[in-house]
């Protein structure tokens, strides 16, 4: 399971199958297949969904890829059946992978290693070609894939770098470094565990291994004798938990702090050299790590930040830590689509209310838009030419369903006008930096207005439900455990705008517009928050927390983002989602929350 296997094993099947990109996307990180020039991103006019081999040595002009797809022609012509022996097979995929590079480089022996067992097993299923007889090419893929999958990587040199043994297998053998985990006080020692079925005096007299517990002492204490002759480099480590017993080291390997006191007197200079005898000590301890506390970071003043971080951070840290400080999922890499998905389809939306906002300022303007459909027609046209960059030309008869969505959405949003105020747009798609901690975050805001009194006043447009108790002040505490929270609302009430054309610098006012197909928009009003009377249905904790005051609102959100930078700067990541957090991440195979779930 290396990068490389799997390099290797993409583009042998993209020898005779289309891809999707984001299959292709571990060609464009590979280190010896680089010569293919995959780019981070395709263009959906250019390719489409699935790309073939020679449709992407054609448009991309990429030379390596061109000398594959002559390779395979090649071959082709001289074997002309579907079927082909293993032999002939095997002589294509070493041609191919010569062609995109694969030449062993003595200075990256991990890579050279992994390179000869994929020879390796090459060679075995060469033995094999009289018995499998001819195959296709699927075929052949799969066979070596299963063939390769269970080859080891060994180590040609007696000297591997890295030893995972047994603790009596660490006998006689000496180390640069050892790191000797398990050695608790309840597992070091470790217990006697004698065999039920036989009488225990009858395994004493034939000394049987476990039986007593003055020899299970004796064997630790003669282990250990060795693991402190074997390294000058040891590390003991251990769970701080066992079966709900809080675990503390074992006595046996204990460190004493007159020796360090003694270090330390005679090495004045260590401190100052930050070595761990420096720090602080606890019982013996030199340094103890937290399932759920990271190490702080140094963050330095104004470093800018994802948003994503501030909402990460509120409803489960360890998804922070995951996503926003290990950079684990990164961002899905942009590919061809023949169908838009949720995201693509509200980015639509998004685009169209822009081209319209560009032309249409106040209340009167989008009311008169109402009445022309022919140029309703044209915005929406021009929002798919703007939006359709990763479609790959869905069907006409798609397209036209989706223009008929988006001029109902538009109707939908125009009949929630008539009896607004007045108003006048002053921006449309403006990022704007807002400093929280020591980072900046530099959201979206989807429309900037002010009303007929001069208001300012901040629009995020929402194609789906809204919920407005998501992003109530008092939910962001860490304490609150059981409701999702949004932290969008909470950002945009930060806001300091900078602008000609408004009186105030302040964001006054905040809502959301709801706009969807079906359904009937909202009829209650909240001033102050909600501005719209289409925004939103439950709001009772508005007034009952804080009587409706948006000051008031905006003095608890600040308080309560910036103490989420801080809990995000100290490494706070424990696992401790939010209702519903989980439904929708991807770090299921990463994250302790089921084994948590299963000791509470």
């Amino acid at each position: 399971n290396t990068p490389l296997w799997r390099e290797f094993m993409t583009l042998i099947r993209w020898v005779n199958s289309p891809l999707r990109f984001s299959e292709l996307d571990v060609l464009r990180r590979s280190v010896v297949f680089e010569s293919l020039q995959i780019p981070p991103a395709l263009d959906g006019r250019t390719y489409k969904e699935y790309i073939p081999l020679d449709v992407y040595a054609r448009r991309s002009e990429a030379e390596t890829a061109a000398a594959i797809v002559k390779e395979v022609r090649d071959w082709k012509r001289q074997n002309r059946s579907p079927r082909s022996s293993i032999t002939q097979h095997i002589d294509l995929v070493k041609s191919v992978i010569q062609v995109a590079g694969w030449h062993k480089t003595p200075d990256k022996p991990s890579t050279v290693l992994v390179q000869s067992a994929i020879e390796k097993a090459l060679d075995e299923l060469l033995k094999n070609s009289g018995i499998l007889g001819d195959v296709s090419w699927s075929t052949f893929v799969d066979l070596f894939n299963q063939v390769g999958s269970a080859t080891p990587l060994n180590e040609s040199s007696d000297q591997a770098p890295i030893h995972v043994l047994s603790r009596i297998q660490v006998r006689g053998f000496e180390f640069d470094a050892m790191w000797i985990s398990g050695v608790s006080d309840a597992d070091w020692p470790p217990s006697s565990a004698p065999n039920a079925m036989i009488p225990l005096a009858m395994q004493k007299k034939a000394q049987i291994p476990r039986t007593d517990p003055d020899g299970e002492l004796n064997f630790a204490k003669e282990t250990t004798k060795y693991w402190l002759a074997s390294s000058n480099d040891i590390t003991f480590s251990f769970t701080n938990e066992d079966q709900e017993t809080k675990a503390e080291p074992s006595p046996l390997i204990g460190l004493q702090l007159s020796q360090l006191t003694d270090v330390l007197d005679d090495q004045a200079n260590l401190a100052s050299l930050n070595h761990p005898w420096e720090m602080t000590q606890y019982d013996g301890e030199l340094e103890t790590y937290k399932n759920a506390q990271a190490s702080p970071l140094e963050i330095p003043r104004r470093s800018p930040a994802r948003t994503s971080l501030l909402s990460n951070q509120a409803n489960c840290p360890f998804k922070a830590w995951a996503e926003n400080r290990l950079q684990l999922l990164g961002d899905d890499p942009d590919e061809p689509e023949t169908f838009p998905g949720p995201r693509e389809r509200g980015t639509l939306f998004h685009n169209l209310m822009e081209l319209i906002s560009e032309e249409h300022k106040t209340l009167a303007d989008f009311l008169r838009l109402g009445a022309d459909s022919g140029r309703l027609d044209d915005y929406i046209e021009r929002a798919f030419k703007k939006t359709s960059r990763r479609a790959s030309n869905p069907p006409q008869l798609y397209v036209q369903h989706e223009k008929r969505i988006l001029r109902r959405m538009v109707r939908v949003f125009l009949a929630q006008l008539e009896d607004s105020a007045d108003f006048t747009i002053v921006e449309t798609e403006l990022k704007q930096p807002i400093n929280i901690g020591p980072f900046i975050f530099t959201p979206r805001v989807d429309v900037l207005m002010k009303d007929e009194s001069g208001r300012t006043t901040v629009i995020d447009y929402k194609t789906g439900t809204v919920r407005p108790p998501t992003w109530n002040p008092a939910l962001l505490n860490r304490s609150e455990k059981t409701r999702k929270v949004d932290t969008q609302i909470a950002l945009y009430s930060q806001l300091l705008f900078q602008h000609s054309k408004l009186n105030s610098q302040v964001v006054q006012d905040i809502g959301f517009q709801e706009v969807r197909t079906s359904g009937t928009p909202s009829q209650n009003p909240v001033d102050g928050v909600v501005v719209k009377k289409h925004l939103a249905r439950n709001q009772g904790f508005i007034e009952s927390a804080f009587e409706g005051s948006f000051e008031a609102f905006q003095e608890c959100w600040q308080k309560e983002l910036l103490a989420l930078t801080e809990d995000f700067v100290a490494g706070y990541a424990e696992i401790t989602p939010r209702t519903d957090v989980c439904q929708y991440c991807d770090l299921q195979r990463l994250c302790r929350v089921y084994e948590k779930a299963d000791e509470d």
